[in-house]
C-alpha cells in the first residue's frame, strides 16, 4: 500500500512540477515578446513570438502580423529620426499576472502590464493596460495566437 501511495505522490508531483514548467514558459514567453518586439524593436524576432494569423485588439484595433511589423518599423523610424537620434529612449517593462490556464497544447494567460517610458534616463511616460493572450504550443514552443489589450487610466 505505502508503494502505490508512494508512486501516485511521486507521479501527482510530475504532473504539478510540468504545469508549473508550462505556465513558467508562458509568462516567459509574454514578457520576452514585450521586451524584444516592443522594447528593442527587433522586428526580427515578430516570428518567434506570433503565431502567422496572430490578432491583437488594443482600444479598437487590429493589429496582424503585417501590421505589428510595420508599428515597429514605424516605432524604430520615429526614435532613429534626425529629430530623436541625440537622445536615448527606453521602454521598461513590468507585468502583475493573474492567472494562466493550459489545456492540452493551448494557454490563456491574464496580466496587468505597465510600461515606463524614459528619454536620457528621464521618465516621460507611463501606460498601464489590462491584457489577456491565447498561446498555442508549436514545435518551437508557445507562440501568441491572441492578444486582447485594454489601456487603463493612471
Amino acid at each position: 500500500m505505502k508503494i502505490i501511495a508512494s508512486l501516485l505522490l511521486m507521479l501527482s508531483f510530475g504532473i504539478l512540477q510540468a504545469q508549473s514548467l508550462d505556465e513558467t514558459e508562458i509568462q516567459k514567453t509574454i514578457e520576452q515578446m514585450f521586451q524584444d518586439v516592443f522594447s528593442n524593436l527587433d522586428e526580427r524576432k515578430i516570428p518567434i513570438y506570433f503565431t502567422e494569423d496572430v490578432q491583437i485588439f488594443e482600444n479598437g484595433e487590429i493589429f496582424t502580423l503585417d501590421s505589428i511589423q510595420q508599428f515597429v518599423r514605424n516605432q524604430k523610424a520615429m526614435y532613429q529620426s534626425e529629430e530623436n537620434k541625440q537622445h536615448r529612449f527606453n521602454r521598461i517593462n513590468d507585468f502583475d499576472l493573474l492567472s494562466t490556464k493550459i489545456k492540452d497544447n493551448q494557454a490563456i494567460i491574464g496580466f496587468y502590464h505597465t510600461a515606463t517610458f524614459t528619454m536620457n534616463d528621464t521618465e516621460i511616460a507611463q501606460m498601464k493596460w489590462l491584457e489577456s493572450a491565447i498561446l498555442v504550443r508549436s514545435k518551437d514552443g508557445w507562440k501568441i495566437e491572441f492578444l486582447h489589450s485594454t489601456i487603463l487610466k493612471n
